[in-house]
């Protein structure tokens, strides 16, 4: 009986399925929400404008997402939780204007929510923790 040449690839093809879906990939579920862990942002822009938000824990300005204009969007803040646990402000500015929103700081906890509401005025805008 002759050996059988594919008998070695069709081993190494299994071996590396096997290990591509092995449980101790990193990364965790992909359909998982955010962790009760974490301070989620949700943005709702009532500029017609796209605003770029920015987040300033110790006065570094850090630039975290872009809304597009008149939609509603949620930014990530995980995996920022250690520099979140003083008072931190949100900047907005709209791409292509001067004008610019600063916050007053916010004082919010894992699990929290921040709600930054940008008006069609931009100062206007105003800011809650639910």
């Amino acid at each position: 009986m002759k050996p059988r040449r594919w008998a070695p690839g069709l081993v190494l093809i299994f071996l590396l399925l096997t290990a591509s879906c092995w449980p101790w990939r990193e990364g965790g579920d992909p359909f998982e929400g955010p962790s009760p862990e974490d301070i989620r942002l949700e943005v709702v822009n009532q500029h017609f404008n796209d605003v770029a938000i920015y987040l300033i824990p110790n006065g570094q300005q850090r630039r975290i997402g872009v809304v597009t204009g008149l939609t509603t969007e949620s930014l990530g803040l995980e995996g920022q939780t250690e520099i979140l646990t003083r008072p931190f402000r949100l900047a907005a500015a709209p791409i292509g204007s001067r004008e610019e929103y600063v916050s007053d700081p916010i004082n919010a906890f894992p699990g929290d929510e921040v709600v930054l509401t940008l008006t069609s005025r931009i100062r206007m805008s105003h800011w809650h923790v639910r």
